[in-house]
């Protein structure tokens, strides 16, 4: 359920627009249309059953050359950069009202067509199951405050961290209910979860069976690693505070993929520390 509610966000981090495999190009010039030409965004919003952020910025940057490129908001300014993306884009088509974008990620290819226009500076996209309207904005501008979220960890001897350029704040903990948090975490190709059930301020707490979860995408694969019986690991909270809505500390615990002693299926979480905003 976890591993499916972030597909869905990491589907609406495209253009939002319809998808349509095989979509040939209208007819007409092969050149970007110059008002599609600039950076692009609009808010998005969550319906995450818990606390956690409500507004999502979804952006992109559309060049006269056919690059098309994913904007986020870097979380130790709170201004409009550029995200690093795990997947190629290649524009098809982008003139006559139509806009094609190609998504090249292991192991296949999808075509996403949609019809648009520009009016001032609104940038109006038609799918086959969705709309969006853009507004105009440019690299570097400010939009809103700072939510600095930093969080990284070891995956055996692989060394990880959360975004610093993201849609919203890519590392946090929500205060589910008065006595259990959960931190949760985007890193390249999957996300990080740590539930508390008996939380009560600073301390070292046991990360229990199924309460630490590693899900990690290969392509179209969805792997789901969590702590079991066996498998357990610690999280110190070592600051809490809910004047300054901020949470620090660090943690660690193994994981297994389904059942029995594979070692293949084991993937060890080490060395991890947060700083992150609270959502409660």
């Amino acid at each position: 359920m976890k591993a499916t509610m972030f597909m869905l966000g990491l589907l609406t981090m495209s253009l939002h627009v319809g998808c349509k495999d095989g979509g040939a190009p209208a007819p007409g010039s092969d050149e970007v249309d110059p008002q599609l030409v600039g950076a692009w965004y609009y808010r998005d919003t969550f319906n995450i059953s818990y606390p956690s952020p409500s507004i999502a910025f979804r952006g992109m940057q559309i060049s006269a050359d056919k690059r098309i490129t994913s904007l986020g908001i870097e979380t130790e300014t709170g201004r409009v950069a550029t995200t690093e993306e795990t997947f190629t884009k290649q524009m098809l088509h982008a003139n006559d009202g139509v806009l094609i974008v190609q998504y090249v990620a292991a192991p296949g290819i999808l075509t996403d067509t949609s019809h648009y226009r520009v009016e001032r500076d609104m940038l109006f996209l038609t799918g086959r199951y969705t709309s969006s309207i853009h507004h105009r904005t440019q690299l570097g501008s400010a939009f809103g405050t700072p939510t600095q979220s930093a969080f990284s960890v070891n995956i055996d001897s692989i060394e990880v961290h959360s975004p610093s350029v993201a849609a919203s704040p890519p590392a946090y903990v929500s205060r589910t209910s008065q006595s259990t948090i959960r931190l949760q975490a985007d890193i390249p190709n999957g996300w990080i979860f740590v539930d508390i059930d008996s939380f009560s301020g600073t301390g070292t707490y046991v990360v229990g069976a199924n309460n630490g979860v590693l899900t990690q995408m290969f392509g179209d694969v969805v792997l789901w690693l969590a702590t079991d019986s066996s498998l357990t690991g610690t999280l110190t909270i070592e600051q809490y505070d809910e004047v300054s809505n901020r949470c620090s500390g660090r943690f660690g615990f193994t994981v297994r993929h389904g059942v029995g002693p594979d070692p293949q299926l084991v993937r060890r979480l080490h060395n991890g520390t947060f700083s992150v905003p609270v959502y409660r």
